[in-house]
């Protein structure tokens, strides 16, 4: 926990310098993480063909063996911002990339990196995204092209849906839905639904530990024992957290803790609407999505992610409220 933590100090000390948070040297740190998610996507693309020659396993091509560098939800929700980011600079009229047609590019490989990444928050964030933007887009262009483009976003929509109906992966929704009120003796690899028998445990340690809560650093041995007592085996040998950020900072600080971090996390997204920045917009409902289905602040890929971008994108909102403000008086 220190360890992971720790990133959040250092990177909130560098934020002190004032240079970081001008517009040009923010927007190297868009390009910069932008091309960065490009490359490792080409590399995960590369791995997955080097792999497939070697097994003639079709399945190197989508979800965990596609995604070499970390979980296929973290780098579904870093390819999701890099999109956001892209739309947003063509929007604003100052392009991140060199060109239309390259920032069109882009975000197709972007949105085939989600699509075959295959996780089921990603894809919901990307249609989500998807459809901010065109409703922005929408509101900017004519009639008749208005409704080309509406069926445009409808077809593409279907065409996703109906492609991932297929995967196993993303049917597994239903399969959870279906878990709820089903209860189980056994779980392991096979049992289907095992992330709301993961959310069934934390609410009850919930409920034993609800003012105050576990406490830092045992709220995972908590919900292993949870697991042992339910004889959820399985989950408890492979240690499994809540998969719920919400439902995890319940359990570790109580409810106080609890709503004190609802309504930080909710606060990009009161800035963004505020302030009418679609990608300050996309930055909450990508972390909010995804801090529903995984603790993404248990692991470094979220926290960074969280830290860094949370502050820069607030950072510069603030120091454009500013800049208003004083233009106003004069």
């Amino acid at each position: 926990d220190y360890t992971q933590k720790a990133s959040v100090f250092f990177i909130g000390l560098l934020t002190l310098n004032k240079k970081w948070l001008m517009p040009s040297h923010l927007n190297r740190l868009k390009r910069g993480f932008i091309f960065g998610n490009i490359l490792a996507l080409v590399i995960c693309l590369v791995m997955a063909v080097l792999n497939f020659a070697k097994t003639g396993n079709t399945k190197s091509f989508f979800y965990s063996e596609l995604s070499f560098f970390m979980h296929t939800s973290y780098f579904a929700m870093y390819l999701c911002f890099s999109i956001a980011m892209i739309l947003q600079g063509l929007f604003d009229g100052a392009k991140l990339l060199k060109s239309y047609w390259l920032s069109f590019g882009c975000i197709t490989f972007f949105s085939t990196g989600v699509i075959l990444l295959d996780s089921k928050t990603g894809i919901i964030t990307l249609l989500l995204i998807s459809a901010m933007y065109a409703f922005k887009f929408l509101a900017s262009i004519k009639i008749k092209t208005k409704h080309l483009l509406i069926l445009a976003i409808i077809i593409f929509t279907l065409g996703i849906l109906i492609s991932t109906n297929q995967s196993s992966r993303f049917s597994k929704i239903i399969a959870d839905y279906n878990a709820i009120d089903q209860p189980v003796e056994k779980i392991d690899e096979s049992t289907e639904g095992k992330r709301v028998y993961i959310w069934k445990s934390a609410i009850e340690v919930i409920k034993e530990n609800l003012w105050l809560g576990t406490g830092v650093g045992n709220d995972n041995q908590a919900l292993a024992n949870e697991y042992n007592e339910k004889g959820y085996f399985f989950l408890a040998k492979k240690n499994l957290n809540a998969h719920n950020q919400y439902l995890q900072v319940f359990m570790t600080l109580g409810i106080a803790g609890f709503i004190f971090f609802v309504a930080y996390s909710i606060l990009p997204l009161y800035y963004g609407i505020r302030h009418k920045d679609l990608l300050i917009i996309s930055f909450a409902v990508i972390m909010i999505v995804n801090m529903l289905t995984e603790s993404v602040l248990n692991r470094q890929a979220g926290i960074i992610f969280w830290t860094i971008w949370g502050t820069l994108l607030l950072s510069d909102v603030d120091k454009l409220k500013n800049a208003t403000s004083k233009e106003s008086r004069v």
